[in-house]
């Protein structure tokens, strides 16, 4: 289970990934998590902020841009989508998921059924699911 913590949720470039943006979270500031990120053995190129919110939960706050998103996904954290259309749709659906204020509990429960519902779309043979509408 995730416990809840207050942090960041950001987006991230990086000029060798042309097009695919990494959507992540972190409990320090998004310059800094792309500083360490670009140092790691492995990276090409330096991972660059273009968008950051500072969320009540950024556990969950992950999980449902990752959820929005998932039809654009690439690679692990990376999604291959417009970036103005990423920064906006994930400002609007985390300002309206936020809106209202959670209690624990509240915030746990919902967690849980967000991270089953990624569970459920995982196990979803896309190509199985388009050759049934043919």
């Amino acid at each position: 289970m995730l416990t809840i913590e207050k942090g960041f949720v950001y987006i991230l470039s990086n000029k060798e990934y042309i097009g695919k943006y990494k959507i992540g979270r972190s409990k320090e500031n998004p310059i800094i998590r792309a500083k360490t990120l670009s140092k790691q053995t492995g990276a090409l190129g330096e991972f660059k902020p273009e968008w950051s919110k500072e969320v009540p939960d950024m556990n969950i706050a992950e999980l449902i841009l990752h959820y929005k998103f998932s039809k654009y996904h690439y690679d692990k954290e990376f999604f291959e989508y417009d970036l103005e259309k990423l920064k906006k749709e994930g400002e609007k659906v985390l300002d309206e998921f936020f809106k209202e204020e959670y209690e624990l509990e509240e915030l746990e429960e919902l967690e849980e059924k967000v991270k089953a519902r990624i569970i459920e779309l995982e196990k979803i043979d896309l190509e199985q699911e388009f050759k049934k509408l043919k």
